[in-house]
């Protein structure tokens, strides 16, 4: 009886153990190692699931990009570079507070917003990251953002499609602007 009880209890411990395990395989599966913001895929899955289900219905999605982000790289090293990547993800975090963002690619983040106020979101995100002090001599450091706002009846492929292309607007603008699809 007393090894029963010694299996059972083990068994226990090895199931608290694999939900420990899975629960840390879960959070590996949906993050970007360096920056701790989702990844590419966790976010397009989670924008599928709004367009789909309605849920916590999002109003708004941003798109950022590093502004001459090979440029930091070139100049002053990959090790700078996973810095300011690092660094840009708790700046989002912060002022995203409760929409996620995720690194969708090497210098490129997309945020879901829930709330009615994208683009004064996304200026907020550029202002900030303007005025970091980076304790690196002559380091500078801005993004571009492209803002769209959903429209009814979207489809993951138009949604990202006009983001992008706000994104991309924001640039040729000059970079180191925030531009909105709606103002198209």
């Amino acid at each position: 009886m007393k090894e029963y009880h010694r299996m059972i209890t083990q068994l226990k411990l090895t199931q608290v153990e694999l939900k420990d395990v899975n629960a840390i395989l879960k959070h590996a599966s949906i993050t970007d190692e360096l920056t701790k913001l989702y990844n590419r895929r966790y976010i397009m899955d989670l924008i599928e699931s709004h367009l789909k289900h309605h849920i916590n219905p999002m109003k708004a999605v941003i798109m950022i990009d590093i502004d001459f982000f090979k440029k930091i790289n070139d100049q002053f090293g990959h090790g700078t570079g996973d810095f300011v990547l690092k660094r840009l993800g708790e700046v989002f975090t912060e002022v995203l507070s409760g929409n996620p963002i995720a690194r969708i690619g090497g210098e490129e983040f997309l945020a879901i917003i829930y709330s009615e106020n994208a683009p004064q979101l996304a200026e907020t995100l550029r202002t900030e990251v303007e005025h970091i002090h980076w304790d690196i001599p002559d380091l500078k450091v801005s993004i571009s953002a492209g803002v769209y706002e959903l429209m009814s009846n979207e489809n993951l492929e138009r949604l990202l499609e006009r983001a992008d292309a706000s994104l991309y607007k924001a640039k040729a603008m000059g970079r180191n602007q925030v531009y909105s699809y709606n103002e198209f």
